[in-house]
């Protein structure tokens, strides 16, 4: 800011070193505020500390950028019973789900036909069902293979299953 100030008062103004000069100090001013926003003290539900511990952690999110991708991505935890279709083959896959609890199959179709299960267990890490969008593709392309219907079914497999739905497309908005 003296800087500033300095740039200002000379005989002839130095417009384009003040200039430069305020930028700095506010784009500083602007990452301290990011920082100091990040550090602040956030609770979690039970609920979202379980996910969070589970599927998030791991990975390097933070808590504070796990609560934002809840709040943006339209999520939901959601109880299902012993051969619930979580996903449909077929049908858009609008969201994808994180097991919590339980156990899950994927299946080549929608039928009872046992032979082509592939089972999933939630054990202590989880599981996620569905798929993600590459990050690095442009968001065109993201937006055609939201379009794009699944080629799998997920049904829960155990007694009950629990999953965190988030919404596929939002994860990128």
């Amino acid at each position: 800011s003296c800087m500033v100030w300095y740039n200002l008062v000379q005989p002839q103004p130095l417009l384009a070193a003040a200039g430069w000069g305020a930028i700095l100090i506010f784009s500083h001013a602007w990452q301290i505020y990011k920082l100091i926003v990040e550090k602040r003290h956030i609770q979690l539900t039970s609920q979202e500390e379980e996910a969070y511990e589970k599927a998030f952690m791991r990975f390097n999110f933070t808590p504070r950028q796990f609560l934002n991708i809840i709040e943006g991505s339209d999520a939901a935890w959601v109880q299902h019973e012993k051969g619930d279709v979580i996903q449909k083959r077929g049908e858009l896959m609008t969201h994808i789900h994180y097991l919590l609890e339980g156990e899950a199959e994927v299946l080549d179709d929608d039928s009872e036909d046992q032979q082509a299960a592939l089972s999933l267990s939630s054990g202590t890490s989880g599981a996620w069902l569905g798929s993600f969008y590459n990050p690095s593709d442009d968001p065109e392309a993201r937006d055609k293979a939201c379009t794009e219907p699944s080629v799998v079914a997920f049904r829960c497999s155990s007694d009950t299953c629990r999953t965190l739905s988030l919404s596929r497309k939002t994860l990128y908005e």
